[in-house]
């Protein structure tokens, strides 16, 4: 690894930098390997987790701005448990939320 990483170098062009090798000969592989892992772990490190909101904390908050006139609740998509998101309209979202 070593010798590889010896060998390298580094060239900059009009498109960008690039790992390249003095000699055609030599085998750098190992490290252009190495510079496609890092540039993963810092591409997939800068992307945020999707937030996962609770079923009733979207059902709390649907009440809440129904019983304080916050406008029309336009539907939302819940999910139950059984891992499928199921659409609820506005109408069977009063329903639900008055307990029928």
């Amino acid at each position: 690894m070593r010798l590889a990483i010896s060998r390298a170098v580094a060239v900059e062009s009009a498109r960008g930098w690039k790992i390249s090798k003095t000699v055609q000969t030599h085998k750098i592989d190992i490290v252009i390997a190495l510079g496609l892992a890092a540039l993963g772990a810092v591409g997939a490190a800068a992307k945020k987790p999707p937030m996962i909101v609770d079923p009733s904390v979207l059902q709390r908050s649907a009440m809440i701005r129904r019983d304080r006139g916050f406008g029309f609740d336009h539907g939302y998509i819940y999910d139950h448990g059984g891992g499928h998101g199921v659409e609820l309209n506005m109408l069977q979202q009063r329903a639900l939320l008055r307990g029928r």
